[in-house]
């Protein structure tokens, strides 16, 4: 984040507007524009137009020389701090240094540089973590098709990097708390006053030296010139705890030396380097699940996980709510889901502060909170309707965010007035309606004439928008070569996940994605609030039919006992997670009291896959006591359990007069779609052989998706 010198008249009586702006805040604050405006008029006698004023104060906002709180304003404390910076830095030049320049002056900080930063990290990151609960991680295991599955139990994400002598790989889905969870490993070290943190996104890397970088980011803090060999020396030693954010963000071209690159090959390269030549710094890597480097990083990875009951609950008790909120959410099923992940829990609280649960999805949460966010700005833009400008304001950052979503984040003001005016806006227009975007906290200022949006699902929801406008009115077809590419590519899957939230007709659309990818489908099936059953039939019968056939039994139900008690011995001894899995398979097909018995014992495992292949290897048996079991398990809390206890009974004809399977499987094949979703390898497969099994498909015993 840089920063201007504004520096006010002492006198404030002949600054420009923005002088007389911060002197009016220098002595009270918080302030309305329309209160700033009138303090000016009176104190300075000033001939400024309020639209001048509001404007200023926009502008001055978006260099985070003002901060915006409930409308009003004030000094930004960092700014100052900033300022101070460079005053003292000035000062020590003129002071050591007699007439020369800064320019040729030597490096000014060859110690003590570290301490600087740290205090004023410290007290930057203090704001971002008070509150938020303290995220966790598991463990990612390679696996032998290709993906990855968490192992282990929940672990604190800052002991983790406190004690893991390897680099990190951070992986989750958006909003899940990555960038929270570095802040979270960089403030608690930061108090330990061991490790010193260093935060950088990869958002808009264009290949520079990651050393150069650090310097950079260093220097922001403390206003002071660095020397170079004592950041060198510091790398070497291993002073510093790198957390890099935003790898899946760096995508498009990016001009090296004459030559294009690929901007995240350029930044996976630059990591490979910078972890080999310094080696004793400990590294953590942020990334989207569904770009997960695998190979291309091979550092040991972790998937943050969900927020826990009690998180969510602890959450909500810190920001003042009333124990009656998560009640309410408890009773909402759908609602409650969202709560797991940190950006929406946030996003759920503010809204139900506003306006209570008008919303079922997730796109209609994003709804009501971008729309809340932008009617709350008191506007005067081009003295036309509130109402008016939202909208204009939404169609500008629709094609904007759907113009840059392949390219990455990053858009320049001349960028900006091209998009607006090839949708007929004034140039004036384009700035008025981009002072509203950063004023409303949807989009930002990063930095050397460029702007973003404040979160990456901002950017997704206004492109789904324009992307449903492309679709519904200006003749986009979905089977067209042009939206079938968006499909297949991974930088437009959460645009598409929000596409069918906001779609006028989602089962059209729905239906027309079965027929290029009917995993996608149906995996999307729960962001639309009005979607037939009918609808939801023929997708899911299609992904069973692409994904669900295949052999069920690994071995001859022939096999002789011999082998079966073989296979018994090893399934009692192995202690390979993967292989006692394959086994429960193979002991299916041994209808012995042993293998039975085992199976149902397997049933409880702390390893729900396990538990899955256990279940599903029972298919067939009339033994009272499986059927007394499956009976249970039919009320079990596991979706994917409870749906394969439903099959197995309903397959082997068990008499179960006090089960409707008509509707338990109607209601099981509901509670299974949410799990299309996961981040979980096997979670999905296992969730798409239990809509099989559920359809009468024969499901696959090596499904992989």
């Amino acid at each position: 984040m840089g920063f201007s010198v504004i520096l006010p008249e002492i006198n404030g009586k002949s600054g420009s507007t923005r002088d007389l702006v911060i002197s009016v805040l220098s002595k009270e604050w918080p302030l309305t524009s329309k209160e700033i405006f009138a303090r000016l008029v009176k104190a300075f006698a000033s001939p400024v137009t309020y639209q001048a004023v509001h404007k200023t104060v926009a502008q001055l906002v978006d260099q985070k020389v003002l901060v915006r709180t409930d409308s009003k304003y004030a000094i930004n404390p960092q700014w100052l701090d900033e300022l101070a910076g460079f005053a003292r830095g000035v000062k020590e030049v003129y002071t050591n240094g007699g007439s020369r320049s800064l320019d040729e002056t030597q490096d000014i900080v060859a110690s003590g540089y570290l301490k600087n930063y740290a205090e004023a990290f410290l007290n930057e990151l203090r704001k971002k973590v008070e509150a938020k609960p303290k995220l966790h991680v598991k463990f990612l295991a390679s696996i032998e098709c290709g993906g990855r599955e968490e192992t282990g139990k929940p672990l604190n994400i800052v002991k983790l990097v406190e004690t893991s002598a390897e680099p990190l790989l951070l992986l989750g889905g958006p909003g899940c708390g990555k960038t929270i969870a570095l802040y979270q490993m960089a403030f608690a070290l930061l108090r330990k006053k061991e490790l010193t943190p260093i935060y950088f996104n990869f958002a808009n890397y264009a290949g520079e030296s990651l050393s150069g970088l650090i310097v950079s980011r260093i220097s922001l803090f403390t206003q002071e010139r660095l020397n170079p060999d004592a950041i060198e020396g510091s790398l070497e030693n291993g002073k510093f705890l790198l957390l890099f954010d935003g790898l899946n963000e760096a995508v498009g071209e990016v001009n090296v030396k004459l030559e294009k690159m690929d901007r995240n090959t350029l930044a996976l390269e630059s990591i490979k380097k910078f972890v080999a030549r310094y080696p004793k710094n400990k590294f953590v890597v942020a990334c989207r699940t569904g770009h997960d480097p695998m190979s291309a990083l091979p550092f040991k990875a972790v998937a943050v996980q969900p927020l826990t009951r009690e998180m969510i609950k602890m959450f909500l008790k810190n920001s003042g709510q009333s124990p009656k909120l998560f009640k309410e959410l408890e009773k909402n099923r759908g609602l409650f889901e969202l709560t797991s992940n940190p950006l929406l829990l946030g996003m759920l609280v503010s809204e139900y502060a506003e306006n209570g649960f008008n919303w079922k999805t997730k796109s209609e949460l994003y709804k009501s909170f971008l729309n809340r966010l932008l009617y709350q700005w008191e506007t005067h833009v081009s003295a036309q309707s509130m109402e008016l400008v939202v909208q204009d304001a939404q169609k500008l950052f629709g094609a904007l965010a759907f113009k840059i979503t392949p390219k990455g984040m990053f858009v320049s003001v001349e960028e900006l007035e091209k998009i607006g005016e090839g949708i007929g806006f004034s140039r004036k227009y384009v700035h008025e309606l981009k002072a509203l975007g950063v004023s409303s906290s949807i989009m930002q200022y990063s930095g050397k004439g460029k702007y973003q949006f404040a979160h990456l699902s901002f950017q997704s929801y206004f492109s789904a928008r324009h992307l449903r406008f492309l679709l519904e009115n200006a003749g986009l077809k979905i089977d067209s070569l042009e939206f079938k590419k968006i499909v297949s590519s991974k930088e437009w899957r959460e645009t598409l996940t929000f596409l069918v939230g906001v779609s006028n007709n989602p089962s059209q659309l729905l239906l027309g994605l079965s027929g290029q990818n009917a995993y996608l489908a149906a995996q999307l099936l729960p962001e639309a609030s009005k979607v037939s059953l009918a609808t939801q039939d023929i997708i899911l019968n299609k992904l069973v039919e692409r994904y669900g056939e295949g052999p069920v039994e690994l071995h001859s139900t022939e096999s002789s006992n011999l082998r079966g008690k073989s296979v018994i011995r090893k399934f009692k001894a192995t202690k390979n997670v993967l292989e006692k899995r394959h086994l429960a398979w193979v002991l299916g097909s041994f209808r012995t009291k042993e293998a039975e018995k085992l199976l149902l014992k397997s049933i409880n495992s702390k390893d729900v896959h396990l538990a899955y292949h256990a279940l599903i290897a029972l298919e067939g048996s009339t033994s009272a006591k499986v059927v007394a079991k499956l009976r249970k398990l039919t009320k079990n809390k596991d979706p994917i359990v409870r749906a394969e206890a439903i099959s197995v009974l309903a397959g082997a004809g068990a008499e179960t007069a006090d089960i409707d399977f008509g509707s338990a499987k109607e209601q099981a094949t509901i509670d299974l779609v949410p799990l299309l979703k996961s981040e979980n390898h096997w979670v999905v497969s296992h969730a798409i052989r239990a809509l099989a099994n559920l359809r009468g498909v024969k499901a696959s015993s090596s499904l992989y998706v």
